[in-house]
């Protein structure tokens, strides 16, 4: 009940904590700082063109701002300039009983695939049991990461 009650009243305070405690869950988090603001967000489409809900959203640290789709099964990417190592990502989902029991998908870049023209693999499938949807992966190194069968989230942080 408290936690209710602090999700509400207080959800920056809430994310907040969600993630100390989230860090020693899982150590992805702990050990790295949050690579998407470094890079460029984009996705296959975006709620009747809302500025409200572009892309961006999605990873400005805002849990009261968020991307949205047009169609039920979208996706939606990080992109950078320069590689990264990326071990993970955690995705704040919306919580809504149209949007559970979804098996997410996270991808990465491999550019060796198809003969060097490159394309997007799968590193890992999670249906999750809560909002906060944790992928988490032998380290890699791209410049994107993806994220398929989605509708709308909160934040997606990439470690």
């Amino acid at each position: 009940m408290i936690i209710l009650c602090l999700a509400k009243k207080t959800p920056k305070l809430f994310a907040a904590l969600l993630l100390f405690l989230l860090a020693g869950a899982f150590p992805l988090m702990a050990e790295g700082g949050n690579l998407a603001p470094l890079g460029r967000a984009s996705a296959v489409s975006v709620w009747h063109n809302s500025p409200d809900m572009t892309p961006e959203k999605a990873m400005d640290g805002d849990m009261q701002s968020r991307w949205g789709a047009e169609e039920r099964h979208a996706w939606y990417q990080i992109e950078w300039q320069e590689p990264h190592a990326v071990r993970g990502a955690v995705m704040r989902n919306y919580d809504a009983p149209w949007n559970k029991n979804i098996p997410f998908t996270c991808q990465v870049w491999d550019p060796l695939l198809h003969g060097g023209k490159g394309d997007f693999r799968d590193v890992q499938t999670v249906t999750p049991v809560s909002s906060t949807v944790v992928f988490q992966f032998p380290e890699v190194t791209t410049t994107k990461l993806r994220v398929t069968n989605v509708i709308t989230f909160w934040e997606l942080e990439v470690y």
